[in-house]
């Protein structure tokens, strides 16, 4: 399947575009070098992009080849590759230290910033990832209401670690009926007594309040995007009603805000739509491009992650979440940095990457209907993905089942012939760094991205 792919005209043609990345990716696998992006371990480009330089929204590879990027680093660049103000942020703080492991200004700053806008948050403690973030808050959430089981909703993404690796977005197995899904491992490497712990919801679907209902004595929380990549639909009213159930049922409710943070409006989802968890995971942006990532929440939940000063009751009543690098003074600049831009001008960026990215979507979308492409793309305002689909489906089950998988595996290379670079996995985003005209190409690249595949027969 491999060589016959690599044998596509577009591939082969992209191959002689990107002959010193293709070089340099060879010498980086006889080297032993393994990189997520170039070598997997899900969705390795056929045709591996080695950057030389990222600037605004443009990336240019070892080639020279110049392209407007929509990747965006999968959303924490929402200021653009290297934003003055991030970049004067890093400069002068990598000077003053990077990593400390004692208590400095910056994460102060910054977790009084965030604290201060976002809804739920009374306190916040610091992780590296998105990754981290998701695992540090369940673990938090067992702790402080004593149950081991958690509930998560099929399709949903949480990151890589074992409690959240049951049934998302990177599986590709979904066992049960849809009202009630069984959980199932998303690959080898996690036990497989997580299944008896992580319990798998359906998602807006009604059927998901019954079970968290019949579940609430063992169940920490429920853990949910409010709008995930994956499946970008959203839906207040579902929402709504299932943090009336997790207070009903005192089963902890938390936001998985890793995308959806200071994307949409400042404050996150719960601010623009009035929905309050318990806990809520940031990352992503919250870094302004470095790793860093952050749980805040109600003081009382997030007290099991503060010290007494007694270490002998500390070992039994508090959790250990510690990270030599979480928090620490370089990311913490590069975050406020990103995060004080954001809010001093969030009157202008918020409407502007919410025009662009709905222009975008309508431009593109339009075309594919009037030309009879079964194409969808999904999102809301700067974040979207794009779905070889001829229907709007009602739930991530069936946008699974009628997804034609591999156009959508292509698209990203037909993107590249017209100049843009896109993920594979095609979670795509706007910045402010994108000008009208740069969103003009865009529409222009997909069109006649859509144009060639249909020519080629694959949409």
């Amino acid at each position: 399947m491999l060589d016959e792919v690599r044998q596509l005209p577009i591939i082969q043609e992209l191959m002689a575009k990107q002959k010193k990345c293709m070089e340099a990716h060879e010498q980086r696998e006889k080297d032993g070098i393994i990189s997520f992006f170039t070598s997997g371990p899900r969705h390795a480009p056929f045709v591996p992009m080695i950057i030389k330089e990222a600037k605004g929204c443009r990336m240019i590879d070892l080639d020279g080849n110049e392209y407007i990027d929509v990747a965006m680093s999968y959303g924490p660049l929402i200021l653009g590759h290297a934003h003055e103000a991030v970049v004067k942020a890093v400069q002068e703080t990598v000077a003053l230290g990077a990593s400390v492991v004692v208590g400095h200004e910056l994460e102060h700053k910054l977790g009084k910033l965030i604290m201060d806008n976002v809804a739920c948050a009374e306190r916040c403690l610091y992780t590296n990832s998105g990754t981290e973030s998701t695992m540090a808050a369940i673990k938090v959430a067992r702790a402080y209401t004593g149950r081991e089981k958690i509930a998560k909703f099929e399709g949903g993404y949480h990151g890589t670690h074992p409690d959240a690796l049951v049934s998302s977005n990177l599986g590709a197995e979904r066992r049960g009926p849809k009202e009630r899904p069984e959980p199932v491992l998303d690959g080898p490497g996690t036990c497989r007594n997580v299944t008896e712990t992580t319990m798998v919801l359906p998602p807006h679907n009604e059927a998901a309040f019954d079970i968290i209902r019949e579940n609430a004595d063992e169940l920490a929380c429920v853990i949910l995007e409010p709008m995930g990549p994956g499946w970008p639909v959203l839906n207040i009213e579902f929402l709504m009603e299932l943090r009336k159930v997790t207070e009903e049922t005192n089963v902890l409710l938390v936001f998985d805000e890793v995308v959806t943070g200071f994307r949409g409006c400042f404050g996150g989802a719960q601010d623009r739509f009035g929905i309050v968890p318990d806990l809520t995971t940031f990352a992503k942006i919250v870094g302004g491009g470095l790793p860093l990532g952050v749980v805040v929440g109600r003081r009382d939940i997030m007290d099991v992650a503060v010290t007494t000063g007694n270490p002998l009751e500390d070992i039994t009543t508090k959790i250990i979440v510690v990270g030599t690098n979480a928090g620490n003074m370089v990311s913490c600049a590069a975050g406020f940095a990103q995060l004080s831009y954001l809010k001093e001008n969030e009157d202008t960026v918020y409407p502007y990457l919410a025009e662009q990215g709905g222009r975008l979507a309508y431009e593109v979308g339009s075309f594919a209907r009037a030309n009879d492409i079964a194409f969808r793309m999904m999102g809301l305002e700067s974040a979207f993905i794009a779905h070889f689909i001829g229907i709007d489906p009602e739930d991530s089950r069936q946008l699974e089942e009628n997804t034609n998988h591999v156009a959508g595996k292509l698209l990203a290379y037909y993107m590249r012939r017209h100049g843009v670079y896109m993920s594979d996995a095609h979670t795509a985003f706007i910045s402010t760094a994108h000008t009208p005209e740069d969103v003009d190409k865009l529409i222009e690249a997909f069109k006649a991205s859509l144009t060639d595949m249909r020519a080629d027969g694959w949409c």
